[in-house]
């Protein structure tokens, strides 16, 4: 039985309420098949760790960024990119010696290098809690986590990764990364149906590899679903430059939202997912009029999903830019207006749209004439469904449970060799 196990996380910083309820729930589940196993989580925050994952070790994710910033072993051996990328994955000690002589004589990440990669190498299992970084967006990131599983298998230890969201990838490293390391994962958990599975097998992976779960962080809200239909209207709003959201485009949607909400006798709650500083989702929200603040619980912050997954169910209908908003929204029954800005973002909006069928509607931002009315006639449509769609949505949540209960087992079963 595992004695350690490694988490790679969407977020390291865990900064973001979604990232944290996926690692809550990836948690949960590798308690649940290994309980005496020790949990060690890639962040660079170690104090959030301490305070969101009580117990659990810290593999520095500076330390990960030092050993895989491109060029630092290309600077320090006068490698080729691809030369360096394989002595990295390949010969870890080599590299780190490389490393470290440079940092020692900078006096500076010697002691996290270290921890980074003997955090991978003491480690029984490595897994991947949910995420959609794998793609152009994020393609830095992407790599580094790649690379880092790689060398996790070639010390032969078992790789998982779940709900995770793939896509868009043109970048050309990062296909080739990407069809180099994700064949060897024991099991990937896809949390959309719509695009993933072709991507794996256009990369190489075997179908008998990969299933189809939904999002992990669904359990969480599913369990904190009201037994009334709401009465409000939430709102997220996230500018960023992966969003593609810009204040322009946030004027004119505050402007239907206070507009929409003053004729229905509504309020608006807001929900906020990203507490980081490229997507501080509140500060996009806090112009709203009519915000329902006051009444709609304890503070949120990214400590604690609850009380946001609270305010989702006071909600009857959600507009929503962030993908981890309309998935607290849908799982508990409330159907969702999904705010379209970007390439990345209209694939991870369709995809959960296939997976929960009616009660989601996407409003491309950028329309050149009539975003304001196509935005007003999409929450009118989604407030006159909301009784009607509730049951359904609910049901779509409960089978995605049931299928990521089902990975994790299956999982499980490959680290034993158990079935």
């Amino acid at each position: 039985m595992p004695k350690s196990i490694f988490f790679e996380l969407s977020g390291g910083d865990l900064c973001n309420v979604g990232d944290v309820a996926m690692t809550q729930i990836a948690q949960e589940r590798m308690r649940d098949s290994f309980p005496l196993a020790a949990n060690v989580l890639v962040s660079g925050r170690p104090d959030r760790v301490t305070e969101l994952f009580p117990g659990s070790g810290v593999a520095s994710g500076r330390g990960r960024d030092l050993y895989f910033r491109p060029g630092s072993l290309m600077r320090s051996l006068r490698a080729r990119p691809a030369l360096e990328e394989s002595i990295r994955v390949r010969y870890p000690h080599a590299a780190f010696l490389a490393v470290a002589v440079k940092r020692m004589i900078k006096q500076d990440g010697l002691t996290d290098l270290r921890n980074f990669l003997r955090s991978i190498r003491c480690s029984d299992v490595a897994i991947v809690a949910g995420g959609g970084w794998i793609n152009d967006s994020f393609a830095g990131h992407a790599r580094a986590t790649l690379e880092t599983l790689e060398m996790a298998k070639k010390q032969g230890t078992p790789v998982g990764m779940f709900g995770q969201g793939l896509g868009p990838i043109r970048d050309p490293q990062l296909l080739a990364t990407a069809r180099r390391v994700l064949p060897q994962i024991d099991l990937i958990a896809l949390r959309e149906a719509l695009r993933g599975p072709d991507l794996l097998a256009e990369l190489g992976v075997q179908p008998s590899r990969v299933m189809v779960t939904g999002d992990d962080a669904i359990e969480l809200a599913l369990e904190a679903a009201p037994d009334a239909l709401g009465l409000h209207l939430g709102v997220n709003l996230r500018i960023a430059k992966y969003s593609r959201v810009d204040d322009e485009q946030a004027v004119i949607i505050r402007a239907v939202l206070g507009a929409w909400a003053q004729s229905s006798q509504s309020q608006l709650v807001p929900l906020p997912i990203s507490h980081c500083p490229d997507g501080l989702d509140r500060e996009a929200t806090r112009q709203l009029p009519n915000l329902l603040e006051p009444i709609s619980g304890t503070p949120c912050s990214v400590a604690d999903p609850r009380p946001l997954l609270a305010r989702v169910g006071l909600c009857r209908v959600v507009v929503s830019g962030s993908y981890h908003a309309s998935v607290f929204a849908l799982a508990q029954g409330i159907p969702t207006v999904c705010l379209v800005g970007s390439r990345y973002y209209r694939h991870k909006f369709e995809g959960l749209a296939d997976m929960f069928g009616d009660g989601v509607d996407l409003v491309d931002v950028h329309e050149q004439t009539g975003l304001a009315e196509r935005l007003e006639r999409s929450i009118n449509a989604a407030w006159n469904s909301a009784p009607y769609v509730r049951a359904s949505l609910r049901l779509a949540a409960e089978r995605q449970v049931k299928l990521s209960r089902a990975a994790y087992a299956r999982f499980a079963e490959i680290v034993t060799g158990t079935p």
